[in-house]
């Protein structure tokens, strides 16, 4: 009779366990749906019908994320968690900052701090026991992009360079035949531009492109750049757009302007046109900040600026 009822005991065991993992399979979650994650909720809160249950792992997640694992303490610890242990796990990179938190044992957060990428990005986070393992399936919502709080430029770093020339044009006057001298008429300003360019101090230009696209979005917004009075910077509306290394302005000159050259009966000459340049360079720091999460950024680097001022013509003679 003895075996009889050892037997019936490890029956009742079996079945007891059996339903308690049929019981954790069934109501490991309330809701097994997706999680949306977006920038108007914040942070949403998943809560479980069990407290048996671990942070095991994240998956389908692009490979310049960076996955840490930490206490709630912020001391950094390792996945997965064990023995229903709590703790952060913290997913991010230059553009994207988002957080899963088990800080009680029936509840899971999910935190968007920031998502400057164009579209939702799509995280899996493994949770479960020794019984059973589910995927939940976050996405996680776009948000708006930085705003420019200031433009701030050292004047203390400031270089004028006003001995500068450029070609604008250049052309062939043929009087070898000629018994007179011959007037050529050019237009000396009809090609003048002003040059911007901009260097980034926060690395290589094609990342700070880069974090200028996913911060300010596009189009790229416009700052104010200096102007030149009298050899000094003045504050005035010429304006650029922030993230583009190089870029042209209208200056304001004459194209119209006509100016003549003679040349000598009997020669050949080449005439080149050139513009005069004040050129200047100077630091620069942007500051921008999120309107929602109240972040902030800095981009800095150096300004150039080449804006004709004058002409000069050079002429050259042409033996054949």
């Amino acid at each position: 009779m003895r075996w009889i009822l050892n037997i019936f005991i490890f029956n009742i065991v079996l079945i007891i366990v059996s339903c308690n993992s049929k019981v954790f399979i069934d109501e490991f979650l309330q809701d097994s749906s997706p999680v949306s994650v977006t920038e108007e909720k914040g942070d949403v809160m998943l809560k479980f019908r069990a407290d048996n249950w671990d942070i095991l792992g994240i998956g389908n997640i692009n490979s310049d994320f960076h996955v840490e694992a930490m206490d709630l303490e912020g001391n950094s610890k390792e996945l997965p968690f064990k023995n229903g242990e709590t703790g952060i796990v913290r997913c991010h990179n230059d553009f994207f900052d988002f957080s899963i938190e088990k800080r009680l044992g029936d509840e899971l957060k999910f935190t968007l701090w920031e998502n400057l990428y164009d579209s939702p990005v799509g995280i899996s986070v493994k949770v479960g026991n020794q019984y059973e393992q589910k995927d939940i399936e976050v996405k996680v919502g776009i948000m708006q992009k930085y705003r420019i709080d200031s433009v701030v430029y050292d004047w203390e770093k400031w270089d004028l360079y006003t001995i500068g020339i450029v070609l604008v044009d250049s052309l062939v006057a043929d009087n070898s035949k000629g018994i007179s001298p011959l007037a050529v008429t050019f237009y000396p300003y009809k090609n003048a531009v002003r040059h911007i360019k901009l260097s980034s101090s926060n690395g290589l230009w094609e990342n700070f492109k880069e974090e200028c696209r996913r911060c300010l979005g596009m189009p790229l917004p416009q700052i104010t750049v200096p102007d030149l009075k009298d050899g000094h910077p003045v504050s005035g509306s010429t304006t650029i757009t922030f993230g583009l290394e190089e870029q042209q302005l209208a200056v304001d000159l004459d194209k119209n302007l006509k100016a003549e050259k003679n040349v000598v009966a009997g020669d050949i000459r080449k005439l080149m046109i050139y513009n005069g340049l004040d050129r200047y360079s100077v630091p620069y720091k942007v500051y921008v900040s999120h309107p929602k999460t109240g972040r902030q950024r800095i981009f800095e680097g150096i300004l150039q600026s080449e804006c004709p001022r004058d002409y000069l013509v050079v002429s050259e003679k042409i033996i054949r």
